[in-house]
């Protein structure tokens, strides 16, 4: 059985009965692949600049020189990369963010007992991964 809650619809417990057509346009799990796309469009838009745009800054950089490893995050700490990459991180956190708002809205509203306990572990996921 499903519920209407303002413009949006939510499975409730026991299952969902939505037809593809009737799916709420923004959802926690759709929200959750837009974080994902954003961030790691974020690494590959950094790692591109940066191959373009300083292609030494991959050979020769900090961690490289301390760790005698290459990290993925070489390749968006380089300086014209910082530049883009920036923006698309907020972006990415912005979504992340957006997805813990409405799985703790969903949360509100589902039957239990352990309702409070779900959303303070959930509020507390948010605030430790931001």
């Amino acid at each position: 059985t499903g519920r209407v809650l303002s413009t949006m619809r939510w499975c409730s417990a026991r299952g969902c009965t939505f037809t593809p057509d009737e799916l709420p346009l923004v959802s926690s799990g759709r929200t959750l692949v837009a974080f994902d796309v954003c961030f790691f469009a974020t690494y590959a838009v950094g790692w591109f600049v940066t191959a373009v745009f300083n292609r030494g800054g991959l050979e020769d950089n900090g961690i490289a020189r301390v760790f005698r490893v290459y990290n993925i995050c070489i390749g968006v700490d380089t300086m014209p990369a910082r530049l883009v990459c920036i923006p698309l991180s907020y972006l990415s956190i912005f979504f992340f963010m957006l997805t813990v708002i409405l799985a703790a809205h969903r949360v509100t509203y589902e039957p239990g007992v352990w309702k409070a306990l779900r959303l303070l572990l959930l509020l507390t996921a948010m605030l430790l991964a931001t």
